[in-house]
């Protein structure tokens, strides 16, 4: 059996959680920076550590939600105002066909 790799380990780590459920951006950089851990953020400053999180998050909501992978959780303003634009961090969750593509291992 070969080792996983880190984009496997990542699609499962995504994708573990049951279809639906929302989690933190910030979850998901804590993630990329365990995972990445001696090539961001650079220092393991607080500073620098939030602005990672908030550059991920930021990076979350204009690649990933934009491109249909993953969805934010709306933040509704109520009546007639539209959904404002989720802050860093904010909760999202795996798009349909981020979820597929991830069922896909499981098929092998």
């Amino acid at each position: 059996m070969t080792p996983p790799t880190t984009s496997s380990s990542t699609r499962r780590t995504c994708s573990a959680t049951r279809p639906g459920e929302y989690h933190g951006s910030d979850d998901y950089a804590a993630e990329v920076l365990r995972l990445f851990w001696h090539v961001v953020p650079g220092s393991k400053e607080r500073a620098d550590l939030r602005r990672f999180v908030r550059q991920y998050s930021t990076w979350c909501r204009e690649v990933l939600v934009r491109s249909g992978l993953a969805e934010a959780e709306s933040v509704d303003g109520g009546g007639d105002q539209k959904p404002a634009k989720p802050s860093a961090p904010f909760p999202l969750r795996a798009g349909p066909f981020f979820r597929a593509w991830a069922g896909l291992r499981k098929c092998r």
